[in-house]
């Protein structure tokens, strides 16, 4: 079974394969709506785990994650792709 982090690592390369540049909401938002990843992005309360798209993000930043980058668009805004 995959941890959290792999689960929503291929969250969001589903979701971006599907969209153009996404912001860190906009990827939190199409992420929530997906009922395979709810034990991996909430707690057994309901309460939503950010860190844990907010550290893949981060890897993503930093170039660490293939296949997926991050950039800055004219009104510094952060995206991903």
């Amino acid at each position: 079974m995959l941890n959290a982090t792999q689960r929503v690592l291929t969250g969001v390369k589903e979701v971006l394969a599907n969209s153009d540049e996404l912001t860190q909401k906009e990827i939190w938002d199409k992420l929530s709506k997906d009922r395979r990843l709810k034990t991996a992005i909430f707690t057994s309360a309901g309460h939503p785990r950010f860190g844990v798209l907010q550290g893949l993000l981060g890897r993503v930043v930093c170039g660490k994650v293939p296949g997926l980058i991050a950039i800055v668009d004219d009104f510094g805004t952060r995206k991903y792709k």
